[in-house]
């Protein structure tokens, strides 16, 4: 499950239970995949700031099909919304491995696998540690 960690974190949260008609909870992919990258950006857009809309960029994502999240992260240097995205599931994912890390107690060390990690590498150096304004810590 994933567990909103600030107040925007929260309205998205609020917003992700009722497209899910879950009343509960959101589950941790809904954040931490090239969908929750979408899933994030598309709430930003529509919801949150749709005045800071990258036209271009906003117009590409609607067209993007099941490509939306590569859409996002292909445009983090050019897009505000989209770095506030990639920032969210970032902070999220950094989360979950340090809660897993927690959970297990692993001697050998957490490897990180699936697609994020190696397709953001770059993100997750530039960024881990830092708390930029409407992005969330990451762990990562």
């Amino acid at each position: 499950e994933w567990s909103p960690r600030t107040d925007w974190e929260i309205r998205l949260w609020n917003h992700l239970k009722q497209v899910q008609d879950s009343p509960y909870r959101v589950n941790l992919e809904e954040i931490v995949s090239g969908t929750g990258l979408a899933n994030c950006y598309e709430f930003l857009a529509n919801h949150e700031y749709p005045q800071k809309r990258n036209t271009d960029v906003h117009e590409c994502f609607q067209q993007a099909g099941d490509m939306k999240g590569k859409v996002v992260a292909e445009n983090t240097s050019t897009c505000e919304l989209c770095r506030m995205a990639m920032g969210t599931v970032m902070g999220a994912y950094g989360s979950a491995v340090g809660s897993c890390a927690m959970t297990f107690l692993p001697t050998g060390g957490v490897y990180i696998t699936g697609g994020l990690a190696p397709r953001n590498s770059q993100w997750i150096m530039e960024h881990s540690s830092k708390n930029e304004e409407g992005l969330s810590s990451s762990s990562a």
